[in-house]
């Protein structure tokens, strides 16, 4: 189930990192949420990175799991989406 700020901050970072372009290249960085993959973990690769819906799901999967209470969080839209983002900030499972 999606909640607004679930939207608000997928559409901050994907403007942000790509400027909403699906296809924009960084090195590794791939997609509307610039996501790198991991081949260690499997982060990033279970979807095609250039596929709106493929990199939107990655990404909001990385914000649930990376950022509990992150809908009641008092931090700026782009500051939870570093952290869903960042390949440092993995936790344990």
């Amino acid at each position: 189930m999606l909640f607004t700020h679930d939207t608000e901050v997928a559409l901050a970072v994907a403007m942000q990192e790509s400027t909403l372009n699906p296809n924009a290249v960084n090195g590794p960085w791939v997609g509307l949420f610039q996501q790198a993959p991991d081949p260690a973990s499997g982060l990033y690769s279970q979807y095609d990175r250039t596929d709106p819906a493929g990199a939107t799901k990655m990404f909001l999967e990385q914000l649930v799991r990376r950022v509990p209470g992150y809908d009641s969080a008092p931090r700026q839209n782009f500051e939870l989406g570093e952290v869903a983002s960042s390949p440092h900030s993995m936790r344990s499972s």
